[in-house]
């Protein structure tokens, strides 16, 4: 990498959002070190860069959701000292309770959304700090504002990532740092595939499924304003307002609806032990 060239750090690269962060920050003269589980797809996004901006683009494979994993990209970042841009945008989300979630599932959560991104940023803040500057994109979610659903680990971790956030904004800006919360609705990619098997855009066929160009052009614009927290698109700031002022009530009616709506099609209810690390 060309040491007078800026460095962008960006997870779950290979598709979706943070594969329009990558392109993005490239086109703006950015060499990247780039993050994802499928190697031949980060692979070639890495070409595709390369090939349309001549930037030096790095790659680096695996699951952030292993300690392993976090350890190595964490190390990547500190030995280059170069990292002004870091995207957390590594994710993935399953449609069912927290009691019917393995003790790996739940594990792995916690480690691909707020783990990985409490560890990277620690590893990138040195050298921001050194230089006066730098940039660090969380990329939550609308979901974080909103309890329970069936998604309470999904939910909690979101939430967690948006809370780091707005308090490593405030933490940061006397040294030049800035910090978003960047909290998208539904967006059209790989990850809402998998989430529920390719269903999800159909059941929320009402709702506005955004295009991540649209989710990235709109977080990097309230970068440019100062802003914390991004909500990309109208409808979604809308819902986030509900949000705030919705009783919980509500959402506990909601949430009793989708509860025996899955136990109408999945009656096993499967106890669970979850095995925790020792501190």
């Amino acid at each position: 990498m060309k040491p007078n060239h800026p460095l962008a750090v960006i997870t779950g690269a290979s598709s979706g959002i943070g594969k329009v962060f990558a392109e993005a920050y490239a086109a703006r003269g950015y060499d990247l070190l780039i993050a994802g589980r499928d190697k031949k797809r980060l692979e070639n996004v890495a070409a595709s860069i390369r090939v349309a901006t001549g930037v030096m683009v790095e790659t680096i494979t695996g699951d952030l959701g292993t300690a392993g994993h976090r350890e190595e990209l964490s190390q990547r970042i500190r030995r280059s000292g170069r990292a002004d841009v870091l995207v957390n945008n590594a994710g993935f989300g399953l449609d069912k309770p927290f009691h019917r979630m393995g003790s790996a599932e739940i594990l792995s959560m916690i480690g691909t959304h707020n783990l990985a991104m409490v560890e990277l940023t620690s590893a990138a803040l040195p050298g921001m700090k050194a230089r006066g500057r730098g940039t660090i994109i969380n990329v939550s979610s609308l979901a974080s504002f909103l309890p329970g659903l069936c998604r309470t680990t999904y939910l909690a971790t979101k939430a967690f990532m948006h809370q780091f956030s707005l308090g490593m904004s405030l933490e940061l800006a006397h040294f030049g740092i800035r910090v978003q919360s960047l909290c998208p609705g539904f967006v059209k990619t790989n990850f809402q595939k998998a989430m529920m098997a390719g269903s999800l855009e159909k059941k929320y066929e009402h709702m506005n499924f955004m295009e991540p160009e649209e989710v990235v052009t709109s977080s990097l614009k309230s970068l440019e304003k100062g802003k914390t927290l991004c909500i990309p698109g109208r409808n979604y700031y809308f819902y986030y307002l509900l949000s705030r002022i919705l009783p919980l009530s509500l959402f506990r009616r909601i949430s009793r609806f989708r509860n025996e709506e899955q136990l109408r099609t999945d009656p096993v209810s499967i106890p669970m032990a979850i095995a925790l690390p020792a501190a």
